[in-house]
């Protein structure tokens, strides 16, 4: 089983890879990318969480859509990408 943090990386390469403001993601695609490319079974909450963990670091450029759920003003983060910054090569 793959540690959290090698979970975190993995999932950070398939945003970097795979996402931009126009191609976005689900937590339930990047479950089985996870699985397809890593190997790795991560389940639902706790995709979530890290999807949330990396999200509000605000230090990789993950965006996502957020919409309030439920009158507890719960919010629900879908659509995850991440922002490139292009560099000259």
């Amino acid at each position: 089983m793959a540690s959290k943090k090698a979970v975190l990386v993995y999932i950070l390469e398939i945003l970097k890879s795979e996402t931009d403001a126009n191609h976005t993601l689900s937590q339930e695609e990047i479950r089985s990318i996870l699985a397809e490319r890593y190997e790795v079974s991560v389940d639902r909450k706790t995709l979530g969480r890290h999807l949330n963990d990396l999200y509000e670091s605000g230090d990789f450029g993950i965006q996502c859509e957020e919409s309030a759920v439920g009158s507890d003003g719960t919010i629900r983060r879908t659509d995850f990408y991440m922002i490139h910054t292009f560099e000259d090569s």
